[in-house]
C-alpha cells in the first residue's frame, strides 16, 4: 500500500510539473460579418507568426458572435512567450 501511494504521488507531481510548464491563455472574441453577429459552427485558426505558432479549432460553436477558446490547449505556447516582448500579434482566420 505504501509503495502504491508513493507511485501515485510521484505520478501526480510529474503531471503537475508538465501542466505548469505549458502556458495557456483563455481568449474570447466576437465575430461580426456585414454588421451582424455570426452564429453556428466555424473553423478558426489562430497564429502567432513571431514564434511560428498556430492552433486550429474545427467547428467551433459561435453564438451571437461570441466564441471562447484556450490558446495553448491544443498546441502548447512557449513559457517564455512574453519574455523580452511588451506585446505580440495574434492573427485569426475564419473558415
Amino acid at each position: 500500500m505504501k509503495i502504491r501511494f508513493t507511485l501515485s504521488l510521484v505520478f501526480l507531481l510529474f503531471v503537475s510539473t508538465i501542466s505548469f510548464a505549458q502556458q495557456k491563455l483563455p481568449f474570447q472574441g466576437k465575430l461580426i460579418q456585414d454588421n451582424a453577429a455570426v452564429n453556428g459552427n466555424h473553423d478558426l485558426n489562430f497564429t502567432i507568426e513571431e514564434i511560428n505558432w498556430t492552433e486550429e479549432y474545427s467547428q467551433l460553436f459561435i453564438l451571437d458572435g461570441v466564441y471562447s477558446v484556450v490558446l495553448g490547449a491544443v498546441n502548447p505556447l512557449p513559457t517564455d512567450l512574453f519574455n523580452q516582448r511588451s506585446e505580440i500579434t495574434l492573427q485569426i482566420s475564419v473558415d
